[in-house]
């Protein structure tokens, strides 16, 4: 499930000749590696009733979303 963007955007580029700049390829991988630890951390924990990212939320500090809208700001910008 966490691989669909990086098969999408395989095959898209053959067959609607898309063209994949730095950018694209590490916002995939981003996309890619957050889809991964969501179904590693919700496949390991014993408290399958509780959704995962609501449980990653309420344990979330302030600080921890500096790094995350950081990047948006600075993708927007430039």
């Amino acid at each position: 499930m966490a691989m669909n963007p990086l098969v999408v955007m395989t095959v898209a580029v053959p067959l609607l000749e898309e063209t994949v700049t730095l950018a694209t390829g590490v916002g995939v991988l981003c996309i890619v590696d957050g889809g991964v630890v969501l179904q590693t951390d919700q496949n390991t924990d014993d408290d399958a009733d509780v959704d995962v990212i609501a449980r990653r939320l309420a344990r979330a500090l302030p600080r921890d979303l500096a790094y995350p809208l950081g990047a948006m700001v600075f993708i927007g910008i430039f």
